[in-house]
């Protein structure tokens, strides 16, 4: 056994896989084992010393890296419209890492897009089960199941929600947005602006306050509003076209009541 397949064997034994790897590909190199065209690295002087050292050196791809390469792809692809691309996207990124709850989020929008209602249902509640908090999941499981015909267990949903999150903005918004769906706008300010005043930068209480305004009359209102919630997350082009609406109108600053 030569010295260079005993380090390889020891390696081997300690678990580090990547190097033993690069040592069998050095000793493919060595006798000559190269691709067409590719000289090894003996023919360019590099030592097996040297050439160990190289690939401890090399750094693994960067987890956030990765991770915000497959949100740039996918949000690229949604804003194209191109769904079932996204899908695939998100897919890959929940092989990756599936314990995280804004992959299957997207996920889920992507599917209900496609018409997929049933797997987006389940990618909601995955997103839910994984951190009970994430409230873009909790808010389109609640629109799925109420524009699904079962807005009586979406409502007990949030009612729980609130109850058990006393102090939690985004509850308080997804109560809102309830009531705002029974017409009842007195309520649904009420529950938004205490979402605010717990959270200024609430984006669905934002979003929803303004449709009671626009609703009240005061699109004026509800364009400051609609404007602060894409400043805080941005990717929402319903919200985006809203606000080209009303400045088409001519809406502009709030007028002092």
């Amino acid at each position: 056994m030569s010295i260079l397949t005993y380090w390889a064997f020891q390696m081997g034994c300690r678990g580090s896989k990547l190097l033993v790897l690069a040592l069998l590909v050095h000793l493919l190199s060595v006798t000559g084992c190269t691709s067409p065209g590719q000289p090894g690295p003996l023919a360019t002087g590099e030592s097996t010393a040297k050439f160990v050292s190289r690939v401890l050196q090399e750094k693994p791809p960067d987890a956030n890296e990765q991770t915000q390469e497959f949100a740039k792809d996918g949000q690229k692809l949604v804003q194209e419209g191109k769904w079932r691309e996204a899908l695939e996207t998100y897919n890959a990124a929940i092989k990756s890492d599936s314990a995280n709850p804004e992959w299957w989020y997207q996920a889920g929008r992507c599917q209900e897009k496609l018409g997929r209602l049933d797997l987006a249902e389940q990618s909601y509640r995955t997103a839910l089960n994984l951190r009970a908090d994430h409230a873009p999941s909790r808010h389109n499981l609640v629109m799925l199941m109420s524009n699904s015909g079962h807005r009586e267990e979406a409502t007990k949903m949030v009612e729980g929600w609130l109850v058990s999150n006393p102090r939690s903005s985004a509850a308080f918004a997804e109560d809102g947005w309830i009531y705002l769906q029974n017409g009842d706008l007195p309520r649904a300010q009420a529950r938004l602006q205490q979402a605010l005043a717990i959270d200024p930068k609430e984006p669905l209480a934002l979003a929803q306050l303004g449709e009671v305004y626009e609703k009240m009359n005061r699109p004026d209102r509800a364009l400051v509003l609609y404007e602060r919630a894409l400043v805080v997350r941005p990717d929402q082009p319903p919200l985006k076209e809203k606000v080209e609406r009303l400045k088409k109108l001519g809406v502009g600053i709030p007028k002092p009541d």
